[in-house]
């Protein structure tokens, strides 16, 4: 693993690895499948990834309900759009309900630069700390961002980890 390794890419090593140590672990994206770079994950297994569309709203719903089925949901999605337009589904479907969801936020902060302010998420992190029930984690490098993944995967109960890009 190289410090310049894209976070996302980190995420979706990990996310393969957990399925293949039997981690019943389902991604659900809104219509995010290139931001996530999670095209490996679908090469290796295909039909296990929940693709909702552009309806942030429904991802984080839909992830909160496979969490109570038993599995392991992992959303996926720009962290300006997952956090503000899925707000109350997390704070009530994902944080009162204490389901084993993990958030990721994508491309958190400035970091898609040129696109403006709507695609800024700079209060991600204070948006969810008022919610309470879920643990927040900012990996500022590869090796980090994988340990974190990893405890994540294994800590049942709701995570937010906010990736840059």
């Amino acid at each position: 693993m190289s410090n310049s390794e894209h976070l996302a890419t980190v995420m979706v090593n990990a996310f393969i690895d957990a399925v293949d140590r039997g981690v019943d672990l389902v991604p659900v994206v809104a219509d995010s499948t290139s931001t996530a770079k999670i095209a490996p994950f679908i090469k290796r297994f295909p039909g296990r990834l929940v693709n909702v569309g552009i309806a942030e709203q429904t991802l984080v719903g839909a992830a909160a309900g496979l969490a109570l089925g038993g599995k392991v949901a992992v959303t996926c999605n720009a962290a300006p759009f997952l956090i503000s337009r899925a707000n109350e589904q997390i704070k009530v479907d994902v944080c009162y309900n204490n389901t084993n969801v993990k958030l990721f936020g994508l491309n958190a902060g400035a970091s898609y630069g040129p696109l403006a302010s709507t695609h800024h998420s700079i209060d991600d992190i204070a948006i969810l700390r008022g919610f309470g029930n879920i643990e927040i984690y900012a990996p500022s490098s590869p090796g980090e961002c994988r340990q974190i993944i990893d405890y994540a995967l294994a800590h049942v109960g709701p995570v937010y980890i906010r990736l840059r890009r």
